[in-house]
C-alpha cells in the first residue's frame, strides 16, 4: 500500500494501489514562497499508513527570496511503501522514497510597494519623507523605507520603477530595474529645484512596472516630500543701485534715504543688520545697523567740488552671515562756489604765415547750470587785434594773414594771447589762460645786400689778408629761412675766400679774406679784381652784389738780376769810364738796388776751368757799375775771362729778402791784341850739320816758334833774313844769296819753319852757314822776332863711325838714346847715316 502525507496543506495526492501521484487542487506558487521548509511525504506500502515530516530549514531560507529569483520552486515529497502483512518477526516490511516536484512560474504578479517602516512590511501606496533645501544630487530623502516586490520568478519578477508627478524632474529613482524585491531611494536630482522658499513639500509618484504583463503591468506609491528650511539666501534689496542726493555740507545725522533689504528665510525675519563699504566712506556717511537709515557723518567733507558723487556699497547680513548689497548712488548737490578752469595750463599752436588759425580752448565749471555755463573772451593785448574768439564755443582765430615780418623780432614768431573764461554765477567767476601760437616762418623774403657795391684794397703778399666785408640781410624770421651764405661766384680766379657770420639783429656779415694759401703778387698782370659775391639763403634765394678788391704793392719782391751778355775788353786797357754795368731790377714801385761785389774767378794760363785771379782788374761799384782797377793791366796772356759775381740789395724792402735769390754773374772776355812778337823754341838746336847726303830741297834745320798772343793774333810766318857763310880756312864772312828757304808749318799751338836748301850745298869746304830766320806776325801790328842757326857741312873729316860690340837690332833699338847723348856732347846737330855690320871684326859701326 502507498501513502502520502502532506501535512496540513494538502497539495498532492497518490493511489495507494499504483502508487500515482496527482495534484489534489490548484497551485499557486506565490503561496509556496512562505514555506521555508522541504516536506517529505513518507509513502507506505501496508495496511497502514504514517507520516514522516522532515524539515531541513535551512535550504530555503525566506529571507533569502530576492537572491534566488531565478530559480525554480522544487517541492520535495517523501514517499514510503510499506508491505501489508508482517514478516516472520513480526513486523511490516516497508520502504519509502522522496520525490521531488518542481513548481514552474508564471508572469501572474504585478511588483507592489511595501512600507518597511514598520515590521513586518505592509503593502502601502502612500509615504512620506524629508530633506533639507538644497541638498546635493544624488543625495537620499530621509525617513523613507521602500521596498518593491514582485513575486514572480526570474525574468517574470523583473520590474522597472520611474517618477512621476509635479516635482517629478527634482529628484531620482533608484534602482531603475530590479528582480523580484529591491529597496527602493529617492535621491535629489536637481538641488536648485529643492527650494523650501519655492515650496514647503514636493509630491513624486514612484511607478513600478512589469514590462512583460500587459494586463496588470504596474503599480504607483505616491511620496510626499517635506522641505527642511535652511539659511541659505542672502538678503536681497529691492534694487542694485540707489540713486540719492543730498546738498554738499549738510549737517551731520542728516538722513539721506532708509533702504532694507528682506530675506526669505524664516530665521532672518527682523534680524538683518546693515553696514556701508568700504569703511573709508564712513567718514563721509553712516548707516543704522538696526534700521538700514543712511545719514551724514561730516558736514565739511562732503564737498562737490572735491567729490560730487559717492558709490559706497550698502550690506545686509543675515544669521548666518550671508550678504546682499546694493550700490548707493549719492550725489551732492551744487552750490556756486567754483571757478571756471581751463583743461589746459595752457594752449600752444602752430601756423605758418599766410594761412588760417583755428584752435579750440575749452574750460569747465564744476558748478552746475547756470553756474557752470562760460563765455570766452581775449585780453587786450600786442596782438589781440588779429584775433577773434566765439565767446560760447572757445574756438579762436585770426581776423586776417598773419606775416611773421610783421611782428617784433623779440617776439620770435609767437603771440601771446590771454583768454579768459567767465562763468554766468552771481557773481560771476572767472580765469585766464595764456594762448601760445607760433608762426612759422616761410621763405617768401629774398636776401638782400645792403649796399649796391663795394669796394676794398688789400696789400700784396699777406695771406688770409682780411680784404672787407660785405653785409646782407633776410627779412624771413627764422634762422631756415633767413640764414645767409655767402660765395664768390666769379672774378677770384682762386685768390679770394669769403666766409659767412651772423651778425645779429642786422643779418650776416660775409668776410672777404685772402686764400690762406695764395699771397697776391702787386707784380702780377692782376692788380684790381672785380668779384661777384653771392648772397643766398637755404631756399635758395639769391641777390649778388660787385666788389672791387684792388690790390696795394708793398715791397716784398726780391730784386734780380736781368741776364747780361758777355763783356770783350780788350788787353791792356786803360779806360777809366764804365766798363760793363750789373743790371737789377725790382717789381716793386719802391725799390732802392745796391750792388756788392761777391766773387771774382779767371780763367788763366789757358785753363779750360776758373779759379783765383792774380789781380782784381775789376771793381763793382755801389749803383753796379764795373770800372778798370787802374793798379792793374789787364794781360790777355795771364787770364782771358774774367767772371764777376755780384748780389744786390733792396734796401727798401718791407717783407721777405731783401736781396736776390741768386746772385748776378757777368763774363768779361779778354780780347787779345797783338801785343806780343813771336818766341823760337830755346830747345832748338842752333847748331845744325848738313849731311853729304843732303840734296835740294832737304831739310836742313828746323826752327819753332810761339805766340803768347791767341787767334789771328799768334799767327805768324818764318823767313829768312840773311844768310852768311864763315870761311873757316880763311877765317871770312860772305853774304850768300837766296841759298836757303824756310817754309812755315803749324803743329798744335806751335808754329814750325823748316829750313830747306835751294842749291847743293859745298861739303868740300871748311866753315859754316849763318842763317838769320825771321818769325812774323800776319796781324798787325807785326811784330817779329829771329833767331840764327849756324849750318856745317860735313866732310870726309866730320865723319865718325862708332864701333858697337851689339848686335844691329839692338843699336836700332837704342838709336835714338844715342843721337841724344851724342847731341848733348857735341852741342851739334847729329845725324846716323848707316848701321851697319863690320863683317870682318864682326862688330856694329
Amino acid at each position: 500500500m502507498f501513502c502520502y502525507f502532506a501535512g496540513t496543506n494538502d497539495l498532492f495526492n497518490i493511489t495507494a494501489k499504483d502508487g500515482i501521484i496527482s495534484v489534489k487542487s490548484d497551485i499557486d506558487r506565490e503561496d509556496l514562497l512562505d514555506i521555508n521548509s522541504v516536506v517529505i511525504l513518507e509513502v507506505t506500502v501496508s495496511s497502514y499508513c504514517s507520516i514522516l515530516y522532515i524539515i531541513s530549514k535551512s535550504h530555503y531560507p525566506k529571507d533569502n527570496i530576492s537572491f534566488q529569483a531565478d530559480l525554480l520552486l522544487i517541492k520535495k515529497l517523501q514517499f514510503q511503501a510499506t508491505e501489508a502483512n508482517p514478516s516472520i518477526l513480526g513486523t511490516h516490511a516497508h520502504t519509502s522514497t522522496e520525490v521531488r516536484i518542481t513548481i514552474s512560474d508564471i508572469n501572474d504578479n504585478k511588483p507592489k510597494f511595501y512600507d518597511c517602516g514598520v515590521n513586518p512590511c505592509v503593502e502601502a501606496s502612500s509615504f512620506t519623507a524629508n530633506i533639507f533645501e538644497h541638498s546635493s544630487m544624488g543625495v537620499p530623502v530621509d525617513d523613507l523605507d521602500i521596498k518593491a516586490k514582485d513575486l514572480d520568478q526570474g525574468d517574470n519578477g523583473r520590474f522597472e520603477l520611474s517618477l512621476a508627478g509635479p516635482d517629478k524632474d527634482a529628484f531620482s529613482v533608484s534602482p531603475q530595474i530590479a528582480y523580484s524585491e529591491s529597496p527602493v531611494q529617492i535621491m535629489v536630482k536637481n538641488s536648485q529645484a529643492v527650494d523650501y522658499e519655492t515650496k514647503t513639500s514636493m509630491v513624486v509618484q514612484i511607478i513600478a512596472k512589469d514590462p512583460s504583463n500587459t494586463a496588470d503591468c504596474c503599480s504607483t506609491a505616491t511620496v510626499t516630500i517635506q522641505i527642511k528650511d535652511l539659511n541659505d539666501n542672502s538678503p536681497t534689496f529691492p534694487k542694485e543701485t540707489y540713486n540719492l542726493k543730498v546738498d554738499e555740507h549738510s549737517p551731520n545725522g542728516t538722513t539721506v534715504a532708509t533702504i532694507t533689504a528682506t530675506d526669505p528665510d524664516t530665521m532672518d525675519v527682523d534680524n538683518i543688520r546693515y553696514r556701508l563699504l568700504p569703511d573709508s566712506i564712513l567718514k563721509y556717511f553712516d548707516v543704522n545697523a538696526m534700521t538700514g537709515r543712511i545719514f551724514v557723518t561730516n558736514s565739511k567733507m562732503i564737498d562737490r567740488e572735491v567729490v560730487s558723487l559717492y558709490s559706497p556699497t550698502l550690506q545686509a547680513r543675515d544669521q548666518a552671515n550671508n550678504t546682499g548689497t546694493a550700490v548707493l548712488e549719492i550725489t551732492l548737490t551744487d552750490i556756486n562756489d567754483q571757478t571756471p578752469q581751463f583743461n589746459r595750463e595752457s594752449y600752444i599752436d602752430y601756423v605758418v604765415e599766410g594761412s588760417e588759425l583755428r584752435i579750440q580752448v575749452q574750460a569747465t565749471d564744476r558748478d552746475e547750470p547756470p553756474n557752470n555755463e562760460i563765455e570766452y573772451g581775449i585780453v587786450s593785448s600786442n596782438y589781440s587785434a588779429n584775433f577773434t574768439i566765439d565767446p560760447t564755443t572757445g574756438w579762436l582765430e585770426n581776423n586776417g594773414p598773419l606775416d611773421r615780418e610783421d611782428m617784433q623780432n623779440k617776439d620770435k614768431g609767437q603771440v601771446k594771447l590771454n583768454v579768459t573764461a567767465t562763468d554766468k554765477g552771481s557773481p560771476p567767476l572767472s580765469t585766464w589762460v595764456p594762448v601760445i601760437i607760433n608762426v612759422e616762418d616761410i621763405n617768401d623774403n629774398t636776401p638782400k645786400f645792403r649796399k649796391t657795391s663795394y669796394k676794398f684794397s688789400v696789400e700784396e703778399g699777406k695771406k688770409a689778408e682780411f680784404v672787407g666785408s660785405v653785409q646782407a640781410v633776410d627779412l624771413d624770421q627764422t634762422i631756415d629761412h633767413n640764414r645767409i651764405s655767402f660765395s664768390i661766384v666769379s672774378g677770384s680766379f682762386g685768390q679770394f675766400i669769403i666766409r659767412t657770420f651772423n651778425d645779429e639783429p642786422n643779418g650776416y656779415i660775409g668776410n672777404i679774406t685772402v686764400d690762406p694759401d695764395i699771397e697776391l703778387d702787386y707784380e702780377s698782370s692782376f692788380k684790381t679784381f672785380s668779384l661777384e659775391v653771392e648772397a643766398m639763403d637755404l631756399g635758395s634765394m639769391k641777390d649778388t652784389v660787385n666788389v672791387e678788391v684792388t690790390v696795394l704793392d708793398v715791397n716784398d719782391e726780391r730784386p734780380h738780376f736781368k741776364p747780361v751778355d758777355p763783356l770783350h775788353i780788350k788787353e791792356n786797357t786803360t779806360i777809366t769810364e764804365v766798363v760793363g754795368k750789373f743790371d737789377g731790377e725790382d717789381r716793386d714801385n719802391n725799390h732802392s738796388l745796391v750792388y756788392h761785389l761777391v766773387s771774382t774767378r779767371c780763367r788763366c794760363n789757358g785753363s779750360l776751368t776758373l779759379g783765383s785771379c792774380p789781380e782784381d782788374w775789376f771793381n763793382l761799384e755801389p749803383t753796379g757799375n764795373i770800372v778798370l782797377n787802374t793798379a792793374f793791366v789787364i794781360d790777355f796772356e795771364k787770364c782771358d775771362q774774367v767772371e764777376l759775381e755780384a748780389q744786390v740789395v733792396d734796401e727798401f724792402t718791407q717783407k721777405g729778402e731783401n736781396n736776390s735769390a741768386t746772385p748776378g754773374l757777368i763774363v768779361i772776355n779778354i780780347e787779345d791784341i797783338n801785343d806780343n812778337a813771336p818766341a823760337f823754341d830755346t830747345t832748338d838746336s842752333l847748331y845744325v850739320v848738313v849731311s853729304e847726303t843732303a840734296s835740294v830741297g832737304s831739310v836742313i834745320a828746323s826752327v819753332t816758334a810761339t805766340d803768347r798772343d791767341s787767334g789771328r793774333n799768334r799767327q805768324m810766318t818764318f823767313s829768312i833774313t840773311s844768310v852768311q857763310f864763315w870761311d873757316e880756312v880763311n877765317n871770312k864772312t860772305n853774304d850768300l844769296g837766296k841759298v836757303f828757304r824756310v817754309v812755315t808749318t803749324q803743329e798744335d799751338d806751335k808754329y814750325v819753319g823748316n829750313v830747306q836748301n835751294n842749291e847743293v850745298l859745298n861739303i868740300d869746304v871748311k866753315g859754316k852757314y849763318l842763317v838769320t830766320v825771321g818769325a812774323t806776325n800776319t796781324e798787325e801790328p807785326k811784330l817779329s822776332s829771329e833767331t840764327k842757326l849756324e849750318i856745317f857741312t860735313v866732310d870726309k873729316s866730320l865723319k865718325v863711325e862708332l864701333l858697337f860690340s851689339r848686335t844691329v837690332e839692338e843699336v836700332q833699338a837704342a838709336q835714338n838714346q844715342i843721337v841724344l847723348l851724342l847731341t848733348a856732347a857735341t852741342q851739334t846737330k847729329v845725324e846716323v847715316v848707316k848701321i851697319r855690320a863690320d863683317v870682318a871684326i864682326t862688330e856694329i859701326r
